[in-house]
């Protein structure tokens, strides 16, 4: 399917990605400026688009240049003429229970804050080892650090730790479903998204047992996060080809989705 028929199409529920990154992200690909993500967004048909960049430890994030450019893209995009509502905000990660890279600067600056419980692959951040339950467990004490967070607003990627022995769906069937549900009813409580991973539903048929992780969550009444993840143009486009199909696969509302707050003027 090509842009343009992407962006022609009708969606069941508005196109969103709520976790999209630029290239201020050092993991970002050149071609996703700025500018490229809002007109690529813009032909596609976006709704919304919240830019969440990663904030990693100091000294590997340039922190000064980094809050200079959120402020020039809140800048940018207050002058933009667009449909599409483009939302400034970061990615930060969990580096070991109990404790997020959060500087407070960046917190104050940001107008949506997802939280990663998973970069596991990064060297500042704890890696859990043992068996299956014992890393289901480690996982669950990284998702209440974010819960207990006053600020998180979407759980990024649950269970889609780099660098584990054990898969996803392994993780999710060996984890406390007591406990995940415990913590389900919490982030229902304080309006906290779970994101729904591209990774898993590029091939929904082998959705796996991740699925079960996502329908329990919609039946008790909580909101997905519907984010890309992109961290070039390619993958904006791939994820709203994608869409609908997702949409259907768990047969999403408008109202089932985690949307971020508006802004006070």
């Amino acid at each position: 399917m090509t842009e343009e028929q992407i962006g022609s199409r009708a969606f069941s529920v508005p196109l969103m990605s709520t976790h999209t990154h630029t290239d201020l992200s050092l993991c970002g690909r050149e071609d996703v400026t700025f500018d490229g993500v809002v007109e690529r967004a813009a032909r596609l048909g976006f709704h919304t688009v919240v830019l969440t960049d990663h904030v990693h430890a100091l000294g590997v994030t340039d922190y000064p240049h980094h809050l200079n450019r959120l402020e020039e893209y809140r800048q940018r995009r207050d002058g933009l003429e667009t449909d599409v509502r483009i939302v400034v905000g970061a990615e930060f990660e969990v580096a070991e229970p109990g404790r997020i890279i959060a500087p407070p600067a960046f917190v104050e600056v940001c107008e949506c804050a997802i939280v990663a419980p998973n970069h596991y692959h990064l060297g500042w951040i704890v890696m859990p080892e043992g068996s299956a339950a014992e890393v289901a467990s480690h996982e669950l004490d990284q998702i209440e650090t974010i819960l207990d967070w006053p600020h998180a607003e979407v759980v990024a990627h649950p269970f889609a730790g780099t660098g584990l022995e054990h898969s996803p769906d392994e993780l999710y069937e060996a984890c406390d479903k007591e406990r995940l549900r415990d913590l389900f009813v919490r982030a229902k409580e304080r309006g906290i998204g779970f994101e729904i991973q591209p990774k898993f539903w590029y091939n929904l048929q082998n959705a796996g047992r991740m699925a079960e992780f996502f329908e329990i969550w919609l039946r008790l009444g909580g909101k997905v996060a519907m984010g890309s993840d992109a961290h070039g143009l390619s993958s904006l486009s791939r994820w709203a080809e994608l869409y609908e199909a997702i949409v259907e696969r768990f047969e999403l509302s408008a109202d089932d989705l985690w949307r971020p707050r508006e802004r006070e003027e």
